[in-house]
């Protein structure tokens, strides 16, 4: 089997990446101002989510650890595939951009 099936494949999932990764943080940019008020007032009033989470709190945190848990998979399937990615070479764009505390 020729393997240009198999680039062009890799060629569009890797633009799907690109293009979900820019849908993602063009929506984080584009909430209006006082977007999280809705969480923020539930914070105040100690008021329960009404649906799935205990506390608002929990609602993010679930959002912030589902894309860590991606982040895993996507190191996993590497390795499995063997292609692992070291820590020297995923560690300053992924780890190193957690712990930059001057970046916003």
């Amino acid at each position: 089997m020729s393997e240009a099936p198999d680039q062009t494949l890799l060629e569009a999932l890797l633009d799907s990446w690109d293009h979900n990764n820019t849908i993602l943080l063009n929506l984080l940019r584009a909430l209006p101002e006082g977007g999280l008020e809705t969480v923020e007032g539930r914070l105040e009033s100690g008021r329960n989510m009404d649906l799935h989470y205990d506390h608002p709190i929990l609602m993010l945190h679930h959002m912030i650890w589902h894309e860590g848990y991606h982040h895993g998979q996507i190191k996993l399937a590497l390795k499995l595939a063997g292609r692992p990615m070291t820590d020297d070479k995923a560690g300053p764009v992924t780890w190193s951009v957690w712990m930059n505390k001057t970046s916003t």
